[in-house]
């Protein structure tokens, strides 16, 4: 079934609107990101660009687990509770239980090869948080 939607005229817009505005407000960013760039490793973090490279190599990482990822290294000198985190990279929105441990899980694959396989990049505390620990250069 094809439902006809009018286009976004002046003459389809209750009054008092126009043409481009939105009801809705405008999404924002969730972290706000500064123009550091960090380097663990095999690894370089660039906010600004919203860019991972991984052994020279650019890595792609879905937005919120980006910004998380972000939030953990810009506060890696304390355990970030799970409430923080999904308050701060998902907002209001409501989540899934899950969706926390798996945007850690993409993080972790993503930078897969950056450390030694011995090393950490994000220590896990189970029922607590999470904390970056890989050491900075």
């Amino acid at each position: 079934m094809f439902i006809a939607v009018p286009p976004r005229h002046a003459a389809f817009l209750p009054t008092g609107q126009e043409a481009g505005s939105r009801a809705d407000p405008p999404l924002r960013p969730s972290v706000p990101f500064s123009d550091a760039c960090w380097r663990f490793g095999e690894c370089m973090v660039r906010p600004a660009c919203r860019d991972i490279v991984v052994s020279g190599q650019s890595r792609h990482l879905q937005p919120r687990p980006f910004d998380l990822l972000v939030h953990l290294i810009e506060h890696r000198d304390r355990v970030v509770s799970a409430d923080e985190l999904l308050d701060v990279v998902w907002g209001e929105q409501d989540v899934q239980p899950g969706a926390l441990a798996m945007a850690i899980a993409r993080i972790r694959a993503v930078l897969h090869g950056a450390l030694p396989p011995s090393a950490e990049v994000i220590r896990t505390y189970h029922r607590v948080g999470y904390r970056f620990v890989a050491a900075l250069d």
